[in-house]
């Protein structure tokens, strides 16, 4: 089946990276196929790191149409490639969906690993995010393009490979031909142009100067000598005439006799003063009375042309009008009327949502509760034929006994029920968990809706989205087994307790063993736990510079155990990587930290270490 025949649920065509990151994400797909009714997604990248690539592991995340999560391929891995750089690949691997409800898709980029065998992992779980489109540089120079095009040429440059906008960013460039280059690359590795001279030959200020300079003729510098002196002398002339000028009009107005102002008596004036008094005081009482008359006229010309607008169907002006007039006569029953008369149109048009809002804004004028009701009530028997049980329902609810409101609200009750049993069934989790949620204590939803977060918790622990799964097992503390399920994750519960938005739970101690320079009290170790099973396990010593990772990854805790995932040929398995003997609150803080933990040192099994960090107790700890 060609792709003509696919029906493409989204497509997007991008350039998107994040810092040091060794991949550029170029374009995305989501399509529903009808050969096999599958969805499925596709993504293309770019390989821009010097090595040759041989594998790459991403999590592919799955949102609804409204953009809400709900699901998570996580660890699909491209294997057996080999990609070098600038080479793109990835398009033509078809990625199947595992719930048919998914819109949106989103790639994550978790691990990569060259021909060398050497790997790169996203430590940060980071996400695509900083775009590296381009502009076109002609569009962008404008009228300094023939200046652009003359400095390539003084310099040997090929213009025709450069036609985008160079941009330098702090770790990495790009060139005028496209081409990314890394921050520690002074030619770029496309066309060889140098990263230097286009910052500068490409910058508006350079061309605007070589634009001025190439407008100007050269200047003769034989005769530059004379010329100056020239204009030396010119400009003194004219400053000593100038001078010369002011002082004679300043003798002048000493000279002209000053004249007194004349003095009003109104008392006993003559006849012409009176009559200019006169007229100046009715040119005044005029001007105040057309003063007055024009502002009395406005809100009467404003009320005339919002009527004229509701007679000619413009609602929305005359609305707006009636509004600014805010009670000038009738104005408010007018606007009443310009809503309802715009309710009436958009029902006309087939904007019933539309229709039954203005309704509701008026419901008490004229019959507007009536058509509210009548609309609503229309809506939801769309959605009824339309199979959307829910949406139907919660308009039915506020309808109360409108004709067979009752009737179809039980039926929807009805449906919702079996398409939430028949979601649970399917492992859909989030479908079920809203249905039952809505539905309350109709029939056993309340058991379904228990043994829905059950199952949900349990998906989300194994997704080692740890905070929620233990939220989710806490809301139904008396179902099937989950105490005992809680009782085995309270140690992960209370070392993860501080990791919230994002931000990971630090554990640490000093004093220890370096196992650079075996000093054996200069080193601290540090141990990290996010909410979503990252963990990072790393030795920092004040005698070397910088910090040395050891250990970095993903973690599960189990009643006191903590394992780390481990990948060979393909497959996961957890390996054990320490006890955790005690975690204990303290009296006193320790330098901030108000609890410890006592744990086997994964570098050194015969011996305990004591790490310090911060969490609340057991029965008070919240992930909001």
């Amino acid at each position: 089946m060609s792709d003509e025949n696919n029906k493409i649920l989204e497509e997007k065509s991008m350039h998107l990276w994040f810092d040091n990151s060794p991949l550029v994400l170029c374009s995305i797909k989501l399509t529903l196929e009808p050969d096999d009714g599958g969805l499925y997604a596709y993504a293309r990248f770019m390989n821009i790191q010097p090595d040759r690539l041989r594998s790459l592991t991403v999590d592919i995340i799955c949102y609804d149409a409204v953009r809400r999560e709900i699901d998570r391929i996580e660890n699909y891995t491209y294997s057996g490639i080999d990609i070098g750089r600038n080479e793109e690949f990835g398009y033509n691997r078809k990625i199947p969906m595992n719930n048919p409800e998914t819109r949106n898709i989103e790639f994550v980029l978790k691990e990569i690993t060259n021909t060398a065998d050497q790997k790169w992992v996203n430590e940060g779980n980071r996400r695509f995010d900083k775009s590296l489109e381009q502009q076109n540089i002609y569009t962008v120079l404008g009228d300094l393009n023939k200046q652009f095009i003359d400095v390539c040429t003084r310099n040997g440059i090929n213009s025709t490979k450069l036609v985008f906008q160079p941009i330098f960013g702090n770790s990495y460039w790009l060139c005028a031909c496209g081409c990314f280059n890394w921050g520690a690359e002074h030619s770029c590795y496309d066309c060889g142009s140098d990263r230097d001279w286009l910052r500068e030959s490409v910058s508006e200020e350079y061309l605007l100067k070589q634009k001025e300079k190439n407008s100007h003729p050269t200047i003769d510098l034989e005769k530059y000598g004379a010329a100056h002196e020239a204009e030396e002398r010119r400009k003194q002339r004219a400053e000593f005439e100038k001078r010369q000028q002011e002082y004679h009009q300043q003798q002048k107005a000493a000279k002209t006799p000053k004249v007194k102002p004349i003095k009003y008596n109104y008392g006993s004036g003559s006849s012409k003063t009176k009559m200019l008094i006169i007229v100046l005081v009715v040119i005044a009482v005029v001007a105040a009375l057309a003063l007055g008359v024009v502002k009395l006229a406005i809100p009467y010309f404003s009320y005339a042309n919002a009527k004229n607008a509701m007679s000619d169907g413009r609602y929305d002006t005359a609305i707006i009008e009636f509004k600014k007039l805010d009670g000038f006569l009738d104005s408010k029953e007018q606007l009443l009327q310009a809503i309802y008369g715009k309710a009436e149109n958009v029902y006309s048009l087939g904007d019933k949502t539309g229709a039954a809002e203005l309704y509701r804004s008026i419901e008490d004028y004229s019959d507007s509760k009536e058509k509210y009701n009548r609309t609503q009530y229309e809506i939801a028997n769309q959605y009824i034929a339309d199979d959307k049980y829910m949406e139907a329902a919660k308009i039915l609810e506020g309808l109360g006994n409108y004709k067979d409101s009752s009737d179809l609200l039980n039926q929807c009750f009805d449906n919702i029920y079996q398409q939430a049993v028949e979601a649970l069934k399917n492992n859909r989790y989030n479908i079920a968990y809203e249905s039952f949620g809505y539905l309350g204590d109709y029939k056993d939803s309340v058991q379904y809706l228990n043994q829905c977060i059950y199952k949900k918790a349990g998906k989300l622990y194994k997704k080692q989205q740890y905070a929620e799964a233990i939220k989710a097992y806490e809301s139904i503390r008396d179902y099937q087994d989950t105490d005992k399920i809680l009782e085995k994750l309270r140690k992960l519960k209370c070392i993860i307790s501080a990791a919230k938005d994002g931000s990971p739970a630090i554990w640490s101690t000093d004093g220890m063993l370096c196992f650079l320079c075996n000093d054996s009290d200069s080193a601290t170790y540090t141990l990290s736990f996010d909410a979503n099973g990252n963990y990072e396990f790393k030795i920092t010593c004040e005698n070397h510079d910088g910090n040395v990772k050891l250990v970095t990854g993903k973690y599960k805790i189990e009643d006191n155990t903590v394992y780390i995932e481990k990948r060979e040929d393909g497959n996961t398995k957890w390996e054990k990587m320490l006890e955790i003997e005690s975690v204990k609150e303290l009296d006193k803080e320790i330098e901030g930290k108000n609890t410890m933990i006592i744990l086997t040192n994964p570098f050194r099994r015969s011996q305990n270490i004591t790490v310090y960090g911060n969490n609340i107790s057991d029965e008070s700890i919240s992930f909001d």
